[in-house]
């Protein structure tokens, strides 16, 4: 399996923004959102037979929400950050630098979703 590097470079002399409540409610309602619809897709692709939930719901999380590998150093004032990110490429990805804050994310198909033309 190839491995992608993403290497990003930024100063951190500005304070950390702060987010209200609800842009942070609503960041975790379509993550949940996201998640349920994924569980209840693997759900259907079963035959809709139950008492599966919970590996549903894992397989969903598993799929969606993937720990990245990150290493993080310092030089002069600078952040340099890679992230193995196995699987994608760099069209895959989208990295946002904001000041103490880093937000790599990516999205690809599935073999499943090309087959299904989704």
């Amino acid at each position: 399996m190839k491995t992608q590097s993403a290497a990003v470079m930024e100063s951190t002399h500005e304070p950390e923004p702060k987010h209200s409540s609800e842009e942070i409610s609503n960041q975790f309602s379509q993550i949940h959102d996201a998640l349920a619809r994924r569980a209840f897709d693997i759900f259907e692709s079963r035959g809709r037979s139950p008492g599966h939930e919970l590996e549903d719901w894992s397989r969903a999380e598993s799929e969606l929400l993937h720990p990245v590998p990150v290493n993080v150093t310092e030089s002069n004032g600078q952040y340099i950050v890679r992230a193995e990110v196995p699987g994608f490429g760099g069209k895959d990805l989208e990295v946002m630098v904001k000041p103490l804050s880093l937000r790599i994310s990516g999205k690809r198909e599935t073999k499943e979703a090309r087959r299904m033309g989704k």
